[in-house]
């Protein structure tokens, strides 16, 4: 998902790139590094509690991009 969420992210104009651009980026980060945490953890559960919530919040900030047709790529 990285692989495509970064060049999908240069391609937003200026201003939402700085600022949805950048939350998705983050988000994303964010859920690949918790997955990375979860492995490692032998109570997984905090791990990938945090993830999906952060994956609830990729959702709508995503969403939201799509609802501003900031990008048809969402689809």
């Amino acid at each position: 998902m990285l692989l495509w969420l970064i060049p999908t992210v240069e391609k937003l104009t200026k201003s939402q790139k700085f600022l949805l651009g950048d939350r998705l980026q983050a988000l994303a980060l964010d859920v690949h590094e918790l997955l990375i945490e979860a492995t490692y953890f032998l109570d997984k559960a905090v791990a990938l509690t945090r993830a999906n919530l952060n994956l609830e919040k990729l959702c709508i900030v995503f969403r939201l991009a799509f609802d501003l047709q900031l990008t048809d790529e969402c689809k």
